[in-house]
């Protein structure tokens, strides 16, 4: 369940990843099997000018950014599941079926 944000970020609205997850299964119809999110990530270096104190100085040190490339789920099978996965039956539920009679489904 998301979570309103208090305080100094009443106007932020906090997800869990079990949240996320859910919401990803739901736009993408999924319906069945244990989906775990996941973030894909990124490492770049360089070199960077940092302050070195009080002073208007700068020194040149070696770095790195990591950004955040994009939110993913993956299956996973039901024996290595954890509190990162959740169960597209529970949560998306096949909607049911009125099939006439004389019709089968297949």
């Amino acid at each position: 369940m998301a979570i309103l944000g208090i305080g100094k970020q009443a106007n932020t609205i906090f997800f869990n990843w079990q949240d996320v997850a859910t919401s990803l299964i739901r736009l993408r119809g999924i319906h069945t099997g244990w989906w775990r999110v996941g973030l894909q990530l990124d490492v770049h270096g360089g070199s960077f000018d940092i302050p070195t104190g009080k002073t208007a100085s700068v020194m040149r040190v070696p770095g790195g950014v990591m950004t955040v490339v994009n939110v993913n789920i993956t299956e996973v099978p039901e024996e290595k599941i954890d509190p990162l996965c959740v169960n597209a039956a529970v949560v998306n539920p096949r909607p049911n079926l009125i099939v006439p009679a004389g019709l089968s489904v297949q």
